[in-house]
């Protein structure tokens, strides 16, 4: 049983705005969730691939790399790394 899944999505996504920030050093304010990652925010695919690669060890996750190259938004990759965290305890894709 989960407690405070709220305060835990909210942790996750900030967890998320500092590694995209400590690869891109883009300020984590400047990280939201409309912002297109590569239009916007200027991140290459070297940059993505670093990211990506972080979030998995950091927080213990496996990314589809299909589902990847459909991330196009922080908002997008926030919903991915969900989708990934509830797959890793195996609670199946919503």
């Amino acid at each position: 049983m989960e407690i405070n899944t709220g305060a835990q999505k909210e942790d996750v996504k900030e967890r998320v705005k500092l590694i995209i920030s400590r690869v891109t050093k883009i300020p984590t304010s400047a990280i939201a969730g409309e912002k297109l990652i590569r239009d916007d925010l200027g991140v290459d695919s070297m940059q993505s691939i670093e990211t990506l690669a972080i979030l998995e060890k950091e927080l213990n996750i496996i990314i589809d790399p299909e589902k990847a190259f459909d991330v196009a938004t922080i908002n997008d990759l926030l919903n991915l790394v969900e989708t990934s965290m509830n797959s890793s305890r195996g609670e199946g894709t919503k």
